[in-house]
């Protein structure tokens, strides 16, 4: 089965973090098509001029038929993740458009989640609620742990 992990992947931290997680669900038995490992939208150094001109239409492309053709997809979630959050736009759109369409996954790393009672402006954080009502179209868990999607993953194999 083909994963589809998507999320953030801008900082050498988050690169750290999605090649742990790729590791880890291809170690379970996954196939796994991240965006970070695409080298020919995603090797910066070696981009030309020429190539970096039509380079976000390659991108989208790439990302869009990887998204297709998975069989599972798992986002990490993040306000500031432009790019995983049209993701989750055109995967919400899809559900809307289809009868079916592969689980989807959510997790976010953000340490300042929790669940003690937040009043007016002392809130540790949010996620904005036009994504979170995508996410809940898509699964009705919301955001979850990586270890809760992990455990739940294993009834796919």
């Amino acid at each position: 089965m083909l994963i589809y992990n998507g999320g953030d992947m801008l900082s050498v931290a988050t690169q750290a973090q999605k090649a742990k997680e790729n590791a880890q669900l291809r170690a379970m038995g996954f196939e796994v098509w991240s965006p970070q490992e695409d080298k020919e939208i995603n090797d910066k150094q070696h981009q030309t001029q020429e190539s970096n001109d039509h380079l976000a239409e390659l991108i989208f492309e790439h990302d869009t038929i990887g998204m297709e053709e998975a069989d599972i997809i798992i986002f990490e979630v993040a306000n500031t993740n432009v790019g995983t959050c049209v993701e989750i736009g055109q995967m919400a759109q899809r559900m809307r458009d289809k009868a079916s369409f592969p689980p989807v996954y959510f997790h976010s790393y953000d340490i300042r989640r929790t669940n003690i009672p937040e009043t007016g402006d002392r809130r540790s954080t949010s996620v904005n609620q036009y994504l979170y009502g995508a996410i809940l179209s898509l699964n009705p868990k919301g955001i979850q742990s990586w270890e809760e999607i992990v455990e739940e993953l294993k009834v796919w194999l």
